[in-house]
């Protein structure tokens, strides 16, 4: 069992390096695992029949139904209570086997119109006035059909035998006509190209609009913000939420807390399919990220374990300066304690600038408590109990907290940069 202490607030950070740019204080509770299992299992269904054109069956519908029409807007929360007493498994399943079912039905069938319309390409491009331009048309639209074929996607396939059902429309109406219709046609497709690339002019003024706008408020501090406490992992490892205030983009999303959920599903390493290495330091920090982005904008955060959240960019760095969080544990400044740990080593921070955490284990002791941890040389120790760590003066200060034969849980990376976490049992010098 494991001996806490009441810990007190106010923490004294050593050289651990925690950028604040969010949040008010508070805690996020996570789901029990089975919650998440469902949550799980209802946004796959959503990725499967809310925008699935091929999600005609019956219980492909079904399965809408028990979505909502609003779709992904709906919240995970209100869905829940939809598959209170529904198999989501066993329907989930036999909807994918009605896609299959209809993605195998819709192939035979586009292969079919294929090989009719490639049969009338064929002849038109033997007439004399077919329109040359549209041979270049025809081959890579051909091209595409082959590939969606040969990767039996049905919908790809669909669309490039329009194309292609299109294309032969054009032709056979320039060579049955050739008259005053046709130059109108030209008229038409002139105008509509001039509407592009007044289109694309008028998209190219936005975008430095955008850009300018974004520098601005990179340069004003009315940037995005997530809403977090931050800090760095060793070695350009990614970045983790010490604390998320209970407000905030990265609140409403739902986003891990390393204090509460320490694994690779609490480290960020993109933001808006840009590489995060760091806080605040370097192009590629969060800090550097977030300048680049537009307030309103919804982004996708990617953690090391693969899994991605998506949020919205509502809330300013200079708004969420002024939210509030909860003090970190305090371990006191007393060294005094006959527990031996049996670890040296050296800080991490120290190493790098000072922006980063943890103790690197450089050695562990025989007959120490360490050493029947799975503890390992080339390991670093980031919290022990709710005490962050960066030197071994900060695990004597914890330890004056706990007792002989007490159990205290070490949060560490392991050496190949992974979030881990040990059981470890104290005990004295022999």
């Amino acid at each position: 069992m494991k001996a806490k202490r009441k810990m007190k607030k106010n923490v004294i950070f050593g050289t651990l390096a925690v950028v604040v740019i969010a949040g008010a204080g508070g805690y996020y509770v996570y789901a029990q695992d089975e919650q998440a299992k469902l949550d799980s299992k209802i946004q796959e269904a959503q990725q499967l029949v809310l925008y699935n054109e091929l999600a005609t069956g019956e219980k492909a519908k079904e399965l809408q139904k028990y979505l909502n029409k609003e779709g992904q807007k709906v919240p995970l929360k209100n869905l829940r209570a939809n598959f209170k007493d529904v198999n989501i498994d066993s329907l989930l399943n036999e909807a994918k086997k009605e896609i299959q079912e209809t993605e195998k039905n819709e192939l035979t069938k586009q292969k079919e119109s294929l090989t009719k319309i490639s049969t009338d390409l064929t002849n038109a491009e033997k007439d004399k006035n077919f329109p040359k331009e549209k041979s270049e048309d025809i081959t890579k639209f051909k091209d595409l059909s082959g590939t969606f074929e040969k990767n039996q996607d049905p919908v790809g396939l669909n669309l490039a035998v329009n194309e292609l059902k299109t294309i032969s429309g054009q032709a056979t109406t320039y060579i049955a006509e050739k008259t005053e219709k046709q130059k109108q046609q030209e008229a038409q497709i002139a105008a509509e190209k001039k509407k592009q690339e007044e289109k694309a002019q008028a998209e190219q003024k936005q975008k430095e609009a955008d850009a300018a706008q974004i520098a601005a408020a990179a340069e004003s501090g009315d940037y995005p913000s997530l809403g977090m406490y931050r800090g760095d992992l060793p070695n350009g490892g990614g970045v983790i939420a010490f604390e998320i205030a209970s407000q905030g983009p990265a609140y409403e999303a739902s986003l891990p807390n390393a204090s509460s959920n320490w694994d690779n599903g609490s480290v960020i390493v993109a933001i808006d399919g840009k590489k995060v290495d760091s806080a605040i330091l370097g192009a590629e920090s969060m800090e550097s990220v977030m300048k680049q982005l537009k307030l309103g904008q919804r982004v996708e955060i990617e953690y090391k374990d693969g899994t991605k959240k998506t949020v919205t960019l509502d809330t300013t760095y200079n708004q969420a300066k002024q939210f509030s969080y909860r003090d970190f544990p305090d371990a006191g400044s007393s060294t005094s304690t006959n527990l031996y740990f049996g670890v040296s080593g050296y800080s991490v921070g120290k190493q790098h600038d000072n922006k980063e955490i943890g103790l690197y284990i450089t050695d562990i002791y025989s007959n120490s408590s360490a050493s029947s941890s799975d503890l390992k040389v080339g390991d670093i120790i980031c919290r022990m109990g709710q005490y962050w760590i960066n030197d071994t003066q900060d695990i004597q200060r914890v330890l004056t907290h706990y007792s002989s034969y007490d159990s205290i849980e070490v949060d560490y990376i392991d050496t190949n940069g992974n979030l881990k976490t040990t059981d470890v049992t104290l005990k004295t010098k022999n």
